[in-house]
């Protein structure tokens, strides 16, 4: 069984999933749930420990601690969604607290006795409805932005853990370094090899200053905290995690008249937060807003950028070879910390200044965007956060806030067809290339990735994820559906400005970065955020199998697509039929087309007529 306790669900989502022997459970795992129920902690309501079950594929696999409310609705005159959204709006949970504060016992703690006491205002089922698909948009938006930024730090991980750890960096021909037998030596301060040239530093060699204010307190400088919520925000060493700023809305703030006696030494773009202790070691690389005032066990670090960029120096702290040694010094009997003398004798990993250089050109676009999903995140919360309870009081008509959503989404008028229209060939062309650029970036770890598997995935994804129309000439080829014109320009393209290249390893022709694969990432602006992940769920589908399962899958959706635009009949049969009839080489894949047909149904990849029909060239 999955057993669920009250740490195990946070903000609306359940954190784990891995199964426990039932022999091994403990005491309190009791309840049951179901798809559709809410799942409520009675300890410490302000800490948001709550789920909402949904789209579970196994709930009868799981049991909850007797600390868990489990809740369900008994009536159809209620929607669960908007019960949710009621639940966890901020007046519910303070509410919640209070009560649970004036409780007697040992920690904070409420019952189902006092929650079923809350009234809740019921409009019609098709309000609530409404108000739950309004705040939904906004956390669905909030949730998208959340997995961009997780792809965009990976894409970021990936290419210093490349350039950085393994030393595969591009090396004269545009070949990875180490791999290609690049000259290595031993370092004896890292005690590992290390590529000929590079060097090796102390931290304080490395930075201009450290700046700390770890001493001050508003009592100190004859002031106190501001309680507008406008005002300047005083980070912590608790609002620095992963990577990221967090739990903002509850952070301290300052005014700007505290702020300038306070913050002597300002904040400034590429400057490095580290926390000190509770917890050490988490760090934050300031792009974008810079304007904090700085307190609680948390300073920043300035990079010497005539030793070192910032965007090297702060991987190589937070993920590299520095992060290892940090985590060495630390030390404490109840709090674990470092000090700021130990610090300064980490050794640094010195690139040479035109490979950092390509670094930060990469890092600093990809950051950029990062902040400022992070920013819209922010404002997005809010916007939800105030029309929460404005929605469910009836001081808002739903209409109006409707409008609102959609004016801070930015959803666009235009049709998609009205878009295309507008597009040049010139435009379509780019647009494909971008295209085929991202399908490659986001398969160049996969060790199968060649040149049939990389023409077949631009065809699934072209035809049934992204249905432009970018003057496709796709024919009937032995390997499957292929557009000749269009790849062989693209790859005549970026091989001569050495985005990639094909290296054979066998009967692959693998496809690999070359020598200027860094101006392939910096930037995709033709490709909406949620259409890449997408494509990158698509891609994933297809990354533990070679290049016959594309092939399959590809050509079985082109004989499908091709008799729904002739409107013939179509049964498994004629589809197989048509496949086999593709090509003769198409006959050592027979054994696996009902498996192949059974798949596609099983994942929706389903075509609809969209596009050409596929036909032989002419020759």
């Amino acid at each position: 069984m999955v057993f669920l306790n009250t740490s195990d669900v946070l903000e609306g989502k359940i954190l784990v999933n891995h199964y426990t022997d039932i022999s091994e459970l403990k005491g309190q795992a009791k309840k049951t749930i179901q798809n559709g129920d809410i799942l409520y902690s009675e300890i410490r309501p302000k800490n948001r420990r709550y789920a909402f079950v949904k789209n579970l594929s196994n709930p009868e696999d799981f049991v909850v601690s007797t600390k868990l409310m489990v809740l369900r609705k008994k009536s159809d005159d209620l929607d669960t969604d908007y019960l949710y959204y009621f639940l966890t709006s901020t007046e519910a949970i303070n509410y919640l607290q209070s009560r649970a504060e004036n409780r007697i016992g040992s920690f904070p703690q409420i019952t189902f006795e006092v929650l079923k006491k809350l009234k809740i205002r019921l409009p019609s089922l098709n309000i609530q409805k409404k108000i739950a698909k309004i705040l939904s948009d906004l956390d669905t938006k909030i949730e998208l932005n959340n997995k961009i930024n997780t792809e965009l730090e990976q894409m970021v991980k990936t290419l210093y853990d490349y350039w950085f750890v393994q030393f595969d960096f591009p090396d004269a021909n545009g070949k990875p370094y180490k791999s290609s037998g690049g000259e290595m030596v031993y370092n004896i301060v890292l005690k590992r090899e290390i590529p000929k040239g590079w060097g090796v530093k102390q931290l304080q060699s490395c930075i201009k200053k450290i700046i700390d204010y770890r001493g001050r307190t508003p009592k100190k400088l004859d002031s106190d905290w501001s309680q507008n919520i406008n005002d300047i925000i005083a980070l912590s060493a608790k609002h620095v995690k992963g990577g990221k700023l967090v739990s903002l809305k509850e952070a301290n703030r300052v005014d700007e008249k505290l702020y300038q006696k306070w913050m002597k030494e300002e904040l400034q773009e590429g400057d490095i937060l580290m926390t000190s202790e509770a917890p050490c070691g988490e760090f934050f690389y300031l792009i974008g807003e810079t304007k904090y005032c700085l307190s609680q066990r948390l300073f920043a670090m300035r990079a010497d950028l005539e030793v070192i960029n910032n965007a090297c120096l702060f991987y190589e702290l937070s993920v590299g070879n520095g992060y290892s040694q940090i985590m060495g010094k630390v030390s404490g009997s109840t709090v674990f910390g470092i000090r700021q003398d130990e610090l300064r004798t980490v050794n640094i990993l010195i690139p040479p200044t035109s490979l950092q250089k390509a670094f930060q050109e990469n890092v600093y676009p990809i950051y950029q965007r990062i902040r400022n999903n992070e920013k819209q995140n922010q404002e997005l919360t809010q916007l939800r956060d105030w029309l929460l309870p404005m929605l469910m009081n009836g001081q808002v008509a739903v209409a109006d806030a409707k409008e609102m959503v959609n004016e801070q989404l930015g959803m666009v008028v235009e049709s998609p067809a009205d878009n295309q229209l507008k597009l040049t060939d010139k435009d379509k062309k780019i647009r494909r290339k971008m295209l085929a650029t991202y399908i490659i970036n986001q398969s160049l770890n996969d060790t199968s990735f060649g040149k049939t598997k990389f023409e077949k995935l631009l065809h699934l994804i072209e035809c049934h994820i992204v249905r432009g129309n970018y003057n496709q000439r796709y024919s009937v080829q032995a390997a499957g559906p292929y557009d000749g014109g269009f790849t062989k320009v693209f790859w005549n393209e970026v091989t001569k400005a050495k985005w990639f290249k094909i290296e054979e390893f066998g009967r692959l022709k693998r496809i690999m970065p070359a020598e200027n694969h860094p101006k392939s990432l910096v930037d995709y602006g033709y490709l909406s955020e949620d259409l890449k992940l997408m494509i990158n769920d698509f891609i994933s589908e297809f990354k533990t199998t070679n290049y016959e399962r594309p092939e399959i899958i590809s050509t079985l959706y082109a004989v499908w697509n091709n008799r729904i635009i002739r409107k013939e009949m179509i049964t498994d049969e004629l589809l197989k039929k048509d496949f086999l009839e593709w090509d003769t080489q198409k006959e050592r894949y027979k054994d696996r087309l009902d498996n192949a047909l059974l798949w596609m149904r099983e994942n929706g990849i389903i075509p609809d007529g969209w596009g050409n029909e596929i036909k032989r060239a002419k020759k």
